[in-house]
């Protein structure tokens, strides 16, 4: 996970050994690292690994994989080989990240229940610590980031509710655009990073549902109505 945010971040500030980045790279991979790092680094649980095998998520998390891994940016993947190789590559993934989780729960609850049970340990504390351990098993899945992908999925999915590539396209290019212009505003025009950062980092549904929805008057929404009607 740490190795990943510093990629992320490498990738912004633009430091790729073999090429150049072009600025929708620089700024997608800011917005991964707000968007689905910082939150896991943060709330950080090997139990947040279950998420990854989410039976809820797990079809939304393979096709998002196999349309957007860098694997399949490949002319590899338009073989059989390379289809293979993604999915092979993404199960692997998902079997460990399972194993790791369902580890981790194991030993967490033998622990506590062993604590509960013995005369010894059996106070306040340990009580706090089961409760500790409730908590995590309740934001094993970051809810803010769930509402926010359902978000973008009803405004890029279409009826289907499923994106197609053209429209993981528009999506990816929105949230780079959305990161851009809040770096671009507050970093390098103002000189306020800080507040570039705090802002990325706290940017939730709402904001995103006050970005997306303009609200009219009631007379000018009248009159739009009038003309729809006529």
């Amino acid at each position: 996970l740490i190795a990943n945010a510093v990629n992320l971040l490498l990738q912004f500030a633009d430091k790729g050994w073999l090429k150049k980045r072009s600025e929708y790279s620089q700024f997608t991979a800011l917005d991964r690292f707000f968007r689905k790092v910082l939150p896991m680094i943060g709330t950080f649980s090997a139990l947040k690994m279950a998420a990854l095998v989410h039976p809820a998520f797990i079809y939304s998390q393979f096709i998002d994989f196999m349309g957007e891994a860098e694997l399949c940016s490949f002319a590899l993947s338009k073989s059989i080989v390379g289809i293979v190789m993604a999915i092979f590559w993404f199960f692997l993934t998902r079997g460990f990240c399972a194993a790791v989780a369902l580890m981790a729960f194991g030993v967490k609850l033998v622990v506590i229940g062993a604590k509960l049970c013995h005369s010894q340990y059996s106070g306040p504390l340990s009580w706090l610590e089961a409760f500790a351990l409730l908590n995590s098993c309740i934001g094993t899945v970051l809810i803010e980031q769930q509402l926010q992908d359902r978000l973008f999925l009803f405004l890029f999915g279409g009826s289907d509710a499923e994106y197609q590539d053209n429209e993981r396209s528009l999506r990816n290019v929105y949230q780079a655009r959305i990161t851009k212009q809040i770096w671009t505003e507050y970093a390098q025009n103002r000189g306020k990073k800080l507040e570039a950062i705090a802002l990325l980092a706290t940017l939730d549904h709402y904001d995103l549902q006050m970005l997306l929805i303009e609200e009219v008057g009631e007379e000018q929404g009248m009159r739009e109505l009038s003309s729809c009607e006529a």
